[in-house]
């Protein structure tokens, strides 16, 4: 789950090149996993296998989700922060102004 929920918030990050979309999509996971889906969830026993952080549905979706946002990372490459990170690292050899054009 942490994996498949990870990739998500790195991919809002770099494609954003902020912290504050992965920040919103955190704050909105735990609000619709812990206030809202868990409230409309009849208790049967066995549900909370399925429903909450650690269920069987979260992980399953979390796990579609990572694999959606893997392979889309091809185009991160061009962004301005991952730009930055190998300039950073001495990767890159030119300015990110010629890397992003």
């Amino acid at each position: 789950m942490v994996i498949g929920l990870s990739s998500i918030s790195a991919w809002l990050c770099l494609k954003s090149n902020s912290i504050w979309p992965a920040v919103i999509w955190h704050g909105g996971h735990n609000l619709f996993i812990q206030q809202i889906f868990l409230m409309l969830t009849v208790d049967t026993g066995i549900i909370y296998c399925f429903v909450d952080d650690f269920g069987i549905g979260i992980l399953a979706t979390s796990v579609i989700l990572g694999i959606i946002f893997w392979t889309k990372r091809s185009g991160l490459w061009r962004t301005p922060a991952v730009v930055r990170i190998f300039e950073q690292k001495g990767l890159l050899q030119h300015t990110t102004a010629e890397a992003v054009a």
